[in-house]
């Protein structure tokens, strides 16, 4: 029921899976929608990271598909200082193991240059902010590294992708961070969630982190049940 909408779009293939995961206003009052397709002839384990351009009224002004034999899934896209764009999501073999995946792009979605993150194990990428020096803060889940079970991971990357630092945060059950944010005084804000700490089964999981990754503080948010923070 669309009564109040000013206009209504749907994008993707006749076949196969289409699905958005984000979406950001660009520089020009655009949209740069981030998810990931099979459309284009791909199997259900077979998925590209999806991204497609529009105008201020969702008109479509490209697309672009990025991936080879894996799975390869875009969470969250930011648009950098020079109107480019930097994806991040996990790539990897269902069931198997993922890596973290950052795919930097000019501003036709033309790519640049790919990076991956990780262990030996599943590492998961599912949100990004450039920082101030040009480089990236990216926010997901590992079981690669960290205290036990998922914990949060937390890298930051120069200009070109090359990681600076790495940390992880939890304890010895599932905690992952899904959200980032750049606070006015250059820290970061995670919003996720932890059943390491908390009230009981998953709850919100709010962390102030300084910029050289070292945490200043947590808090959890939540009762018995099941409670996540998620942006």
């Amino acid at each position: 029921f669309y009564s109040h909408a000013d206009w209504v779009k749907t994008y993707g293939g006749i076949s196969g899976d289409d699905y958005a995961y984000s979406v950001i206003q660009t520089y020009d009052n655009g949209y740069l929608i981030t998810g990931s397709e099979s459309s284009s002839g791909g199997s259900p384990f077979n998925d590209n990271v999806y991204l497609i351009r529009t105008d201020s009224r969702g008109e479509t002004l490209w697309t672009r598909s990025y991936g080879e034999h894996n799975t390869d899934i875009g969470c969250d896209a930011v648009q950098t200082s020079d109107s480019g764009f930097a994806i991040v999501g996990f790539t990897g073999v269902p069931l198997s193991n993922y890596k973290v995946l950052l795919i930097r792009t000019d501003a036709l979605g033309e790519t640049l240059w790919t990076h991956t993150y990780g262990g030996v194990y599943i590492d998961f990428g599912y949100d990004i902010a450039q920082t101030p020096d040009n480089g990236f803060i990216i926010v997901g889940q590992t079981t690669s590294f960290g205290a036990g079970d998922y914990d949060v991971y937390l890298i930051k990357t120069d200009s070109l992708g090359d990681t600076m630092w790495t940390r992880t945060y939890g304890g010895l059950e599932p905690d992952g961070g899904i959200s980032i944010y750049i606070t006015p005084d250059g820290d970061f804000i995670i919003a996720g969630h932890t059943s390491s700490f908390g009230a009981g089964d998953y709850d919100v999981y709010l962390l102030k982190i300084d910029s050289f990754g070292d945490t200043i503080w947590t808090r959890t948010y939540g009762g018995s049940g099941m409670d996540a923070g998620q942006s």
